[in-house]
Parts: structure tokens; sequence; C-alpha cells
């Protein structure tokens, strides 16, 4: 194995883990995302490969699900306009070792609970507020932007261009996939940059930062 060693190789192959789906709860309406919970010492060696619902319908990443589903290429489950339907369906993640080639699904399946709102509830984010994401000239990324409240929110993407924002323009390469997440594909070098998500709703708002890094193809000679 190039650029590792192999009692080193070994050690890792060998490695036991357990892969998680803990439920989640989400207000009716909105967006659920379930997490194949890896352990940290085995994150970089483990891609999610697929989603099982009710252990017999596989969701697959970058496939077409109708609109109900998308799968991130770092293997979260988002599952769109939650219904009292789909709180009675499990899902479980099926995940690869890339090194070993051995398949692992998670122990047990997650659920998503819906809860019914009272009130106005202020958009609560439910992914990381401020993040970096890494990608390589011509590949897709998708930017992800979600959050809970009551009316569901609106999503609106901005990006950061000489101290200013900007909305992002929808085109070919760059279109928002169902509410919140923005994808690019065949990603620029001049993509690289700050992109901001504007989440409101009639009882507040919240925003999310993305930093995106665009590294160029090195071609040695």
């Amino acid at each position: 194995m190039e650029g590792l060693q192999l009692p080193i190789y070994t050690k890792i192959v060998k490695q036991k883990y357990e892969v998680q789906v803990y439920d989640e709860y989400v207000i009716s309406g909105n967006t659920a995302v379930l997490r194949c919970q890896v352990p940290s010492y085995v994150t970089d060696y483990i891609m999610v490969t697929s989603w099982v619902q009710d252990g017999i319908i596989n969701i697959y990443p970058n496939t077409d699900t109708g609109g109900k589903y998308t799968v991130l290429g770092n293997g979260d489950l988002y599952i769109y306009n939650a219904g009292p339907s789909d709180g009675y369906k499990s899902y479980a993640c099926r995940t690869v070792h890339k090194l070993s080639g051995d398949v692992h699904p998670s122990s047990y399946p997650g659920r998503i609970i819906i809860t019914e709102p009272k009130g106005n509830v202020q958009p609560r984010i439910t992914v990381e507020k401020h993040s970096r994401r890494q990608v390589r000239v011509g590949d897709d990324i998708t930017l992800p932007c979600v959050a809970q409240g009551y009316p569901v929110p609106t999503y609106r993407w901005f990006r950061e261009e000489k101290d200013q924002l900007s909305p992002v323009s929808v085109g070919d390469r760059i279109s928002l996939v169902s509410e919140g997440l923005l994808r690019i594909s065949k990603v620029h070098l001049d993509d690289r940059g700050k992109y901001l998500c504007w989440v409101n709703n009639s009882a507040g708002e919240e925003t999310v930062q993305v930093t995106l890094t665009v590294t160029d193809l090195i071609i040695s000679s």
C-alpha cells in the first residue's frame, strides 16, 4: 500500500468499530437530518454507501428520490417535509471500509420523531453554523444549511464578494437542492470563498456560514 507502512495498514484494517444512527427530533414540515455516527479513529477510512429504509428500501447518494431524500457526500441523510407517516419508518446506514472493503451496517436503525409546534418557533440551525469545505477543481459539492422552525423557514444563499454579500446566482452549475442545500457542479477555482445561508420565518432569523476552499489538480511530469 503506497504511502502507508504495512504494520500501520494492518492495524487500521483490523480495528473494530461500530456504526450508530441516533433518533432525531424534527418539527412537522421541516427537514430532518440523520447521521451515520462512526468512531473518530476510523472516520478517514469509512465511507457511507447507502441508507436502508425499513430494512428493504435502499437510498443511495446522488440518486433521484422524487424530492423526498438526499444523501450528501459525507453520508448525512436529509428527509424533506417530515410528517407523521415518516415517524413510523426506520433508517439504517451502510458503510464500507476503504482499505479492507468490509461492509458494516449500523448496529440499530434510527427514527425521526415528529413534534407539533405550539405557537411560532424561531429557526434553530441543525448543522454547523461556521464550517469549512474543501473540494477539487471539477468535482461537485453540496453546501449544507438546515434549520427547524415554525412556520417552516425559508432559505436564501449569498456569497461574500469584496466585503459585500451578493445573492448566489442559480444557473447550469449552481442549483438549490430542495430546502437549504446549495449544490455546485464541476467546481471552478473562482467558486472559492465565503457563502452565507440566511434562514428566516415570522419568528426570527439565523445564518450559516460556509468557507469553500478549492484545490487545483496537480499534474506531475
